[in-house]
């Protein structure tokens, strides 16, 4: 901690700053000390990031499938039909 107050028995903006730090670990905070975004926010931006992606992806898989089905059909079609 930096000094111990203000020589007034008031505690200065730091002190209140880091004591909150101290306390509230799941916290980010800015530069200037605000406390910007809860670890708990993040994490939940993340998991929806990651759900988007996984749908996507799936769905990108599904298009893949389906058009190699198409294919193999009309292989198998061209193969019979000879």
């Amino acid at each position: 901690m930096s000094c111990a107050g203000n020589g007034f028995g008031i505690e200065s903006n730091n002190d209140l700053l880091e004591k909150e730090r101290a306390s509230a670990q799941p916290k980010l905070f800015h530069e200037a000390g605000e406390i910007h975004l809860t670890l708990g926010g993040l994490c939940e931006r993340e998991r929806e990031r990651q759900s988007e992606r996984e749908t996507e992806i799936s769905r990108l898989n599904q298009k893949k499938s389906d058009a190699f089905s198409r294919e193999c059909d009309g292989a198998t079609v061209s193969m019979l039909c000879n």
